[in-house]
């Protein structure tokens, strides 16, 4: 028996492996499978965050950094994205594609600053959050006062009509 690894056509990923019987001079009885997506080249034991990939014309194996369906952030707005093959472009593995992050903006007050990596607090983003923040809760307490004010004109108006008697 010789253990077979078989490998995307187009990518060369590692997709699985099996063993097959051999012939008398030692080479393997391959599946007419109509592709040459096969190798006798051992690949190497898996790891995290990487994926194996079989380079034809080195006929070698190596890993390659596999992002897909991992949450990346975008560094100029921060809105989270899942890499998807083909989307994002992300095509088919590799390093995080150019413009993302995997670490996750701390607030909606950050910028993503490229000379320390990281993200960083903008302080006028924070202005204007606070300024943003002001506006709707004193919109809030104008709505609140104009209601009260409303229920309290309204309840004297009732007294004075006669169709309400005093508490």
């Amino acid at each position: 028996m010789a253990r077979i690894y078989r490998y995307h056509p187009e990518t060369g990923a590692y997709l699985s492996e099996y063993d097959a019987k051999v012939r008398e001079d030692g080479s393997p009885i391959l599946p007419e499978t109509g592709h040459q997506s096969l190798t006798g080249v051992p690949a190497p034991e898996p790891q995290k965050g990487y994926m194996r990939v079989f380079d034809r014309a080195a006929q070698s194996w190596r890993y390659e950094e596999n992002h897909h369906k991992h949450t990346v952030y975008d560094k100029e707005t921060g809105v989270a994205v899942v890499l998807k093959i083909g989307k994002t472009s992300y095509p088919k593995y590799g390093p995080i594609p150019e413009g993302y992050t995997a670490k996750k903006p701390p607030s909606r007050h950050v910028k993503f600053d490229r000379r320390v990596g990281d993200w960083v607090e903008d302080e006028t983003l924070k202005a204007q959050e606070q300024r943003r923040v002001s506006a709707e809760e004193g919109a809030f307490r104008r709505i609140a006062a104009a209601k009260s004010d409303a229920e309290i004109t309204a309840a004297d108006v009732a007294l004075a009509l006669g169709l309400r008697k005093p508490s």
